[in-house]
């Protein structure tokens, strides 16, 4: 007899980019950006590690299907990090989502 193998549902992220009040910093490994608010915390996977401190942070969000629903994190698909001595990094999440972890 063959067995399937159960695996844990993965939630997506319910933080929405319009939101405030979000903590947001860079996970330990460099390689994701952390996001909390109220209890939740997501994790946005990048394909590179973040080099340097990042000033400030931009998200490419995925084509959203109607204009009125709030762009949630689970649709970002490229991040970009400005430095304070003016460089760029950009990062891709292509395939990834902003999972939900226990806090």
């Amino acid at each position: 007899m063959n067995k399937i193998a159960t695996l844990p549902a993965v939630a997506l992220c319910v933080l929405n980019t319009w939101d405030t009040g979000i903590d947001v910093r860079l996970t330990p490994a460099r390689d994701g950006i952390e996001l909390q608010k109220e209890g939740v915390k997501c994790v946005i996977p990048l394909d590179c590690k973040v080099q340097g401190e990042p000033r400030s942070i931009d998200y490419d969000l995925a084509t959203l299907a109607r204009g009125k629903v709030s762009p949630q994190y689970h649709q970002v698909r490229r991040v970009t990090f400005t430095f304070t001595d003016g460089g760029v990094q950009s990062c891709a999440t292509e395939g990834a989502r902003a999972l939900e972890t226990s806090k």
